[in-house]
């Protein structure tokens, strides 16, 4: 009688693995998850800082949109920003101090996070404070319904 050699793993040994490993990844993604969006929120709210940075400069040199304040993120940083953002901001400028809103929605094209119309911008705006999901949103939206 010839004798089985059983080398290898059982089916149950292979599952008891398998579960394990998918606990693991519902923890990592419990994880990343919540700093992804985090770090997308505060992007755009890095970006607007740049937009005001960039419109706080046009305004200081007359140039398009300088009558009136507002300047569209087109404007501002080229067509190719359009691509991923949308929106405007006006400036406002009292003995020296800038006042920089948010015109129209701004918002990520991508990811459907916004600032809503009427929202100040400084350099101390937290994005827990001012970024909102889009409440109506396709992903490369031409337009976002953002909650005030």
């Amino acid at each position: 009688m010839k004798k089985l050699d059983n080398k290898g793993f059982t089916l149950v040994e292979l599952l008891a693995v398998m579960v394990v490993l998918a606990l693991l990844m519902v923890i990592a993604a419990n994880v990343a998850l919540p700093a992804l969006d985090k770090s997308r929120r505060t992007g755009l709210v890095t970006y607007a800082g740049r937009l005001t940075e960039k419109a706080q400069e046009l305004f200081m040199l007359g140039t398009a949109g300088a009558a009136s304040g507002a300047y569209s993120v087109e404007q501002l940083m080229g067509s190719s920003a359009t691509e991923s953002y949308k929106g405007s901001i006006t400036v406002a400028e009292d003995n020296g101090n800038y006042t920089f809103t948010v015109k129209d929605v701004l918002f990520d094209v991508n990811n459907g996070i916004c600032i809503p119309t009427n929202t100040k911008i400084t350099p101390n705006t937290k994005q827990e404070d001012v970024v909102k999901n889009c409440s109506s949103f396709t992903k490369g939206a031409t337009s976002c319904t953002c909650p005030s």
